[in-house]
């Protein structure tokens, strides 16, 4: 118990201890006119330069109205600006002015300052157990504010989806434009996995393709579809995961790639980019009712909309839903305003939309920021039955693309990925680059990322999730999945 209260003296001096020496230091720079409450919604509204009223109250765990009054004030002594942009004049966003920039480049001194002194007799190993230490103790006050469903981590094993039992409860997330191939599919099913075709712009690098784009995307899918399943033939033996194609139902050519997904003989249809309400009709009419379908939804009511319309008007349930977070790559399926508050909130959503689908018994795919077995343990505590992971297959030595299109993503830093939003209204998240530094992407989205894998990484767009930071060596998609059933 001494122990408890001596913890619990430390952390209110050290919260009082960092508040003051704040105040003090922002002060003696000249800015006299700052609270320690004003100084730190100045310092969230920095993280990432342009934020909505709605992030900014989300992370700072307070109401848009509360929110108002701090801004109002901060915006009248000229440490923050409110403006709009051409792509959504509705939105109105949050930027420091250079008077804010200032007072938050005196806090980040400070900090550095003082955190740096105060670790600086520890050595490199002690440093690591004092950071882990405290992101334990970080993790354990976050669950408290929201329960979660199980107490036991994540470990790899079996999953029911639809009628078939999965062998390791590991999806490959679809890596478009054609990142996700059949090497590396291939080899996530012969490790017990989902592998997963991205059909989104597949046929790009077909020399036909600016002729035909159609029939370049559906030549160039059933073409991977048969090398996987040739490969799977070729070298398995035993128990075998599941060869998935993911579909945008926005495609022009969604009902062709459906249909060669069919034909073709995949076991499942991963869809996103709009609700899938005919898609098991489509496979039905196909001759193929036993095909797995997943749909990706990132929130709960469009699960719901899902689960009602294909039981109604096709008598059958998905046989399981990815559940994309906030911090996946690509594009999301959040609009700007929303995803502050659905990045503090994604373990609450996890567990509503598993508490959801309790009466359904289907399994739910968590998405969007699972690095390792720690983010699947995260996950899997509040409701995931199994996890799904892009970024880091990207750099598998599987995967396509040049050796400098994998090395931007090892060498991405920690504030390196940020969120834009395309000239078709749609917010993304990328690697920043020379030319993307700004918040708004106004190029073809296909064709520079396609530039990218190519290995122009400047000019074109590398697509990442939140933690593309954690690459840091090239690995084999087999070693990958198999450090998640180890601690």
């Amino acid at each position: 118990m001494d122990n408890i209260r001596r913890i619990d003296d430390i952390m209110v001096q050290l919260f009082n201890s960092v508040l003051k020496m704040e105040e003090y230091s922002i002060k003696k720079a000249g800015q006299k006119d700052l609270s320690a409450k004003e100084i730190g919604t100045l310092a969230v509204l920095d993280v990432n330069k342009a934020r909505t009223m709605s992030e900014v109250a989300a992370e700072l765990r307070i109401s848009v109205g509360t929110l108002t009054v701090s801004i109002n004030r901060l915006v009248k002594k000229g440490y923050v600006e409110r403006y709009r942009t051409d792509n959504d004049r509705r939105v109105v966003r949050l930027r420091l002015t250079r008077k804010g920039e200032s007072a938050v480049r005196v806090r980040e001194r400070l900090h550095r300052r003082m955190i740096g002194q105060a670790i600086s007799s520890l050595t490199e190993e002690e440093t690591e157990r004092f950071i882990d230490s405290l992101e334990s103790i970080n993790r354990y006050l976050a669950m408290q504010e929201e329960p979660p469903l199980r107490k036991d981590e994540f470990t790899l094993s079996p999953v029911r989806i639809g009628d078939k039992i999965l062998e390791k409860n590991i999806f490959q997330g679809a890596l478009s434009p054609g990142i996700s191939g059949a090497e590396l599919v291939s080899r996530v099913i012969l490790a017990g996995g989902v592998g997963t075709i991205a059909s989104h712009g597949i046929g790009i690098y077909d020399e036909f393709y600016k002729e035909d784009p159609a029939e370049a995307n559906v030549r160039a899918l059933r073409r991977e579809i048969k090398k996987v399943k040739e490969i799977v033939e070729k070298e398995g033996g035993g128990p075998k995961g599941f060869l998935a194609v993911n579909v945008m139902c926005s495609d022009a050519e969604y009902r062709e790639y459906v249909k060669a997904a069919c034909e073709e003989g995949a076991d499942m249809i991963v869809a996103g980019a709009g609700l899938p309400t005919g898609l098991p009709e489509m496979c039905r009419n196909l001759g193929r009712e036993d095909m797995l379908l997943i749909p990706i939804v990132s929130s709960v009511r469009a699960m719901k909309i899902i689960l009602r319309s294909w039981e109604k008007k096709h008598g059958r349930l998905p046989d399981g839903f990815i559940f994309e977070g906030p911090m996946a790559g690509g594009l999301l399926g959040y609009k700007r305003d929303q995803i502050g508050k659905a990045m503090v909130e994604y373990c609450t959503l996890l567990k509503t939309a598993k508490e959801a689908l309790a009466e359904y018994d289907i399994p739910l795919i968590a998405a969007g920021g699972i690095w390792d077995r720690e983010d699947a343990t995260e996950a899997y505590k509040y409701g995931a039955d199994a996890i799904q992971l892009g970024t880091r297959f990207v750099t598998s030595g599987e995967s396509k693309g040049t050796e400098d299109f994998k090395k931007a993503y090892l060498k991405c830093g920690r504030d390196d990925t940020i969120l834009v939003d395309t000239k078709d209204g749609r917010l993304g998240r990328i690697i920043k680059t020379g030319r993307t530094k700004g918040d708004i992407v106004d190029r073809d989205l296909l064709f520079s990322a396609a530039k990218a894998v190519r290995g122009d990484t400047e000019d074109g767009l590398l697509f990442a999730g939140a933690k593309a930071y954690r690459a840091e060596e090239l690995e084999d998609a087999e070693d990958i999945i198999r450090s998640f059933g180890t601690g």
